[in-house]
């Protein structure tokens, strides 16, 4: 096989940014870049890994890197015309668009079948048996990703309007918040303009409330975890299978459910999109 045809490269990509890496023939070389939620924002995400692949050409010294073949796993790629959309507004020559899920889980399971929970910007559950993927979640912060970093942003911002309102009782991690924002006037704002990793942003504050034990902090939590618990065994989860933990929020969920048997990824989702660019490419 020529050097040319041993080249590969692979993008994941995700509401708070996107890694990309290529298969040289000799070397792994990697780049990030922007975030890549192509239901978001298309053109944004577009642009931000066309950048990225130029600077993956540049660190990796490959020229003409449009002539490798390419693999790229992306959030919000909810069916075929939006991958067919990103394809063509990509150089890349050679190009197999899929959403975000069977990379990270391909990484995560390093090609195994096992169970995956993925909880970061966005959420999903997912179980792989016999080589075949099945999963629940990962339709967007619009709509889901319940647990996500996204969903708790979300919900604190409702909890806060609510404190203004008088449903709940005032409470400091609440209040801080309205006056962060500047009341609900600016609140609103954000919710209407906000992208899921503006909301994820706000997903410390919750984490740092249930520290302090605020019980609507603790309550949304316990939420979240109970819609993963679910998830797993709607999929089939016997109870004693052993479920990887992945994303950033995802050992957050560990430690509100230990009677589960975690395991650690044994990859990351890029590690993930590389192997199946790998089995892309010619």
């Amino acid at each position: 096989m020529s050097a040319a045809r041993d080249r590969y490269l692979a993008v994941d990509g995700g509401g708070s940014g996107c890694r990309m890496a290529i298969w040289t023939g000799t070397q792994r070389v990697e780049v990030s870049a922007g975030p890549a939620n192509v239901t978001t924002d298309l053109q944004a995400a577009l642009a931000n890994i066309r950048c990225g692949l130029k600077a993956l050409g540049e660190q990796a010294g490959v020229e003409g890197i449009d002539d490798v073949p390419g693999y790229l796993g992306l959030a919000g790629v909810t069916g075929p015309e939006i991958a067919k959309a990103v394809a063509e507004g990509l150089p890349l020559k050679k190009v197999r668009v899929e959403e975000d899920r069977p990379a990270a889980v391909e990484g995560a399971l390093d090609g195994r079948d096992g169970w995956v929970v993925s909880v970061g910007t966005g959420s999903f559950v997912a179980c792989r048996r016999a080589g075949q993927m099945t999963s629940i979640g990962g339709w967007g912060a619009e709509l889901g990703d319940e647990a996500s970093g996204a969903w708790l942003g979300r919900r604190a911002l409702a909890l806060a309007l609510h404190t203004w309102d008088g449903l709940v009782p005032e409470t400091a991690w609440l209040g801080a918040l309205l006056d962060r924002l500047n009341g609900p006037e600016g609140i609103v704002a954000l919710a209407r303009d906000a992208a899921p990793q503006d909301l994820a942003a706000l997903a410390p504050v919750v984490l740092e409330a249930a520290e302090q034990r605020a019980p609507l902090a603790c309550a949304l939590l316990d939420e979240g975890g109970a819609y993963l618990l679910r998830c797993l065994r709607v999929l089939g989860w016997s109870g004693d299978d052993p479920v990887c933990v992945a994303g950033g929020l995802g050992p957050v969920y560990a430690d509100k459910i230990p009677d589960i048997p975690w395991t650690q990824p044994l990859g990351t989702p890029l590690d993930g999109a590389l192997r199946l660019a790998r089995e892309f490419a010619p």
